[in-house]
């Protein structure tokens, strides 16, 4: 049964370190910069710069909280994180501030 259990985990890995590869290669493709790689029990997870402009891409969630944008999508079956600065029109500062 430990054979099973190690072979389990090594195909897991084995799936996951694939589709990272699939997904750092569209990511460098569209010249999308990513600063970590982490694969946890077969999925991987990669923090890169924003990825919204490539077309595989499929938002998961996002929130805002004092100005940053964080959000997550899927690639290749890799969950996709970046942060994004949202930066405010002068004229929307000034309307609301009357």
């Amino acid at each position: 049964m430990k054979q099973i259990t190690i072979n389990q985990s090594n195909y897991q890995m084995i799936c996951g370190l694939s589709a990272a590869t699939d997904a750092m290669q569209s990511l460098f493709n569209a010249g999308v910069a990513v600063t970590s790689i982490t694969v946890v029990n077969g999925r991987g997870y990669i923090a890169c710069e924003d990825a919204s402009q490539i077309e595989d891409t499929r938002p998961i969630s996002s929130h805002t909280h004092r100005g940053i944008r964080s959000v997550r999508a899927l690639l290749c079956g890799c969950v996709l994180e970046w942060e994004t600065k949202i930066i405010k029109d002068v004229k929307e500062t000034q309307d609301g501030a009357a």
